[in-house]
């Protein structure tokens, strides 16, 4: 029986000239070009041999194919084709996921003779490492660089170096969520959710305290997405990559909640802490922490004199640090975790 091979690369000249190798040697050959009509193929054919690229379009997506090879056709022997033969920690990881590995330009004679090596003895072919890692296991791992990093970038920002804060002052909410975020991509359910939406309003109420502008609030938690993409890019190779695709998603999702819980607390709080004008005779100051109102003195009818006034209380009364010590405090166990 003519054996079957399933190609997946998305460079044109590589499907054409190893196709018609492989041809030549007897091999049976269907190529694909993403990792989409590789993925519809796998489901309605069988193959013996899957060779694909590491990067097909996105780094790692052969990973992809791999993954469902495995899951729907446990016998066939998976090869990948990259480019990176430098890195010995990567090409490791490619071996823990694949049966083997060439690297590109592969010589014909090298080629042929694994996938003949591999088809031989694939009654004895050794057992798969144990699955990767999870993306919440990564972000675990990695709080102190992605808050680093993350630190790094808002510094850069106009929009945030116009705070005049501390290093301290800008970082102090990222580890809790770092954690509370993967913890609730490790519980594979929604209990979690509303919890970081709780804290994700108490960051609204803080850095309006702080006086960030609304487009430096956006600003701080896209930049702290970016990172937490550095940080699983760093280790795709490590990572269950069946896993990968569900995890981003839900972790895209809970952010996505989050931006807009804390932008809704950050506009609330942000209301409340304005002078208000209601009749030509009465202006007033609330105080979000304290629940007081602060009346015009008999003369004081312009509204910056007011507002100065208000100012200096309302830093008297130091709401962003009892804000703050109230946040950390419920949030606690997951600085301990």
């Amino acid at each position: 029986m003519t054996q079957r091979i399933l190609l997946v690369d998305d460079e044109p000249g590589i499907r054409e000239t190893l196709s018609q190798i492989l041809i030549r040697q007897g091999f049976e050959v269907s190529c694909k070009a993403t990792v989409a009509e590789a993925l519809a193929e796998i489901s309605v054919a069988p193959f013996d041999v899957l060779l694909s690229d590491l990067n097909i379009g996105q780094p790692g997506d052969g990973f992809t194919v791999v993954s469902a090879m495995r899951r729907t056709q446990p016998n066939c022997i998976n090869l990948i084709l990259t480019g990176y033969p430098a890195f010995e920690s990567a090409l490791q990881a490619i071996r823990d996921q694949v049966d083997d590995y060439l690297v590109k330009p592969a010589r014909v004679e090298e080629l042929i003779a694994t996938i003949k090596r591999h088809l031989q003895s694939r009654g004895q072919r050794r057992q798969h490492a144990a699955p990767g890692k999870r993306i919440a296991e990564v972000i675990h791992g990695n709080v102190d660089s992605i808050v680093a990093r993350t630190l790094l970038a808002m510094k850069t920002r106009q929009e945030v170096q116009q705070l005049s804060l501390t290093d301290e002052q800008l970082i102090f909410p990222f580890a809790p969520l770092l954690r509370e975020l993967a913890k609730m991509l490790e519980s594979e359910s929604d209990e979690l959710l509303q919890s970081t939406l709780d804290s994700a309003a108490m960051r609204g109420h803080i850095h309006c305290l702080q006086g960030y502008s609304a487009p430096a609030l956006v600003t701080t938690l896209c930049l702290l997405q970016k990172t937490i993409y550095v940080a699983i890019n760093e280790n795709l190779l490590a990572l269950d990559i069946s896993k990968v695709i569900p995890d981003i998603s839900r972790m895209q999702n809970s952010i996505a909640l989050q931006l807009e819980e804390t932008l809704r607390a950050y506009l609330h709080t942000r209301k409340r802490r304005l002078v208000f004008q209601g009749s030509g005779d009465w202006k007033g100051w609330y105080c979000d922490r304290c629940c007081w109102n602060l009346p015009a003195r008999d003369g004081e009818m312009e509204g910056s004199a007011i507002v100065t006034r208000a100012e200096l209380e309302f830093a008297e009364h130091d709401c962003e640090r009892s804000a703050r010590e109230g946040w950390n405090e419920k949030y606690a166990k997951y600085a301990a975790a």
